[in-house]
């Protein structure tokens, strides 16, 4: 997918995900935060992680278990 066609979100209404790889000082932090504040215009909630802080979120969520409703 190229960076303007990911800018209509069309990929989000259709519950995709977006992958950004290259080498360090392409861009790919600068295209997410581009696209995150297009989301947010459209009225959509984000949530910004890095790939560590993800992962440790992952594993206490794995540890707790699911939230109690």
């Amino acid at each position: 997918m190229c960076a303007w066609a990911a800018g209509d979100l069309e990929w989000v209404h259709r519950a995709e995900n977006l992958a950004a790889a290259g080498p360090s000082g392409t861009g790919k932090s600068h295209l997410a935060e581009a696209l995150a504040h297009r989301a947010i215009e459209e009225g959509m909630q984000v949530a910004w992680f890095t790939l560590e802080s993800l992962t440790a979120h992952l594993g206490r969520a794995t540890e707790s278990g699911p939230p109690a409703l």
